[in-house]
């Protein structure tokens, strides 16, 4: 589908995305033609890509939301997918109420002469607004604020 839609990836090279939780697979790779970073997931034939002019607006050093997220159910609890870039420091994990959520690394890249490195995390549905986001920036922890209200639920807890 990727050659079919001239989004090919450099070098044949793609990585896979996993999440914890039982939220399905996703590929990832940056396209050969124009070097977008695009996302796939495995069950579906949808393709997403993040052009390189909306890359660099991102903050440096930073960490955001990539391409949105998903919403799933599993185990009886709804979460989110979330998928991060981080954009010159690397995420360890997101807090919120306490509560610790890992982020794993999924892709990395270098645009604009800066890494960006693809991160997922999932969250509770439940737990809305604000996560404080842990990384380390030039060998140093450092904390940040992200805004992850994704969807607004009954009656959110916020971070």
């Amino acid at each position: 589908m990727a050659e079919e839609g001239g989004r090919m990836p450099a070098g044949g090279a793609f990585s896979v995305a996993e999440y914890d939780g039982g939220y399905g697979t996703e590929l990832i790779w940056q396209t050969e033609k124009t070097g977008e970073i695009c996302t796939a997931s495995v069950a579906g034939p949808s393709t997403t890509c993040a052009t390189l002019a909306s890359i660099p607006a991102k903050h440096v050093p930073g960490a955001e939301i990539f391409m949105g997220g998903g919403r799933f159910s599993a185990h009886g609890r709804t979460s989110w997918a979330v998928t991060l870039i981080a954009s010159g420091e690397s995420v360890d994990h997101l807090v919120c109420q306490g509560r610790d959520f890992p982020a794993r690394a999924a892709y990395s890249t270098r645009v604009e002469g800066i890494p960006r490195t693809i991160y997922t995390v999932v969250i509770p549905q439940e737990l809305q607004g604000s996560y404080r986001v842990v990384v380390q920036r030039d060998g140093q922890q450092a904390e940040e604020r992200i805004d992850l209200n994704l969807e607004k639920v009954a009656s959110p807890v916020q971070c």
